[in-house]
């Protein structure tokens, strides 16, 4: 029986840039708050840096999962379901805008403080 991974949300500030010319609409990582640097949660040491920048570049928009109205510049929520290696992972994103993401990300955050920790 396999097990189902529950996806953890970060809401770190990631941004991704939307780009419309006529037809063609494509999207791309704008802002990494860590920088692609190591420490941050979406570092991964196998692929040198960003994670989600990482899977945006590879996947664009079927890593999102939500709804926002339209704008040039979009924060994000992001997960990442890990697998054995990066080709067998998954990064979703889900902008911060969506009413019903940004509602249930509200519930999960009440009773925790900033710093991670419950009251």
């Amino acid at each position: 029986m396999s097990q189902v991974e529950e996806l953890v949300w970060h809401n770190d500030g990631h941004q991704v840039l939307i780009l419309v010319d006529r037809e063609d609409v494509a999207i791309s990582l704008q802002y990494c708050p860590h920088n692609g640097k190591e420490g941050g949660d979406c570092w991964s040491e196998e692929i040198g840096g960003c994670v989600v920048r990482y899977f945006v570049d590879i996947y664009g928009f079927a890593c999102n999962l939500g709804m926002a109205p339209a704008s040039e510049f979009k924060e994000i929520s992001w997960a990442l379901r890990r697998g054995r290696d990066i080709d067998t992972s998954e990064v979703r994103i889900m902008p911060t805008a969506d009413e019903e993401f940004s509602t249930w990300m509200e519930e999960q955050m009440e009773g925790i403080d900033p710093e991670g920790t419950v009251e």
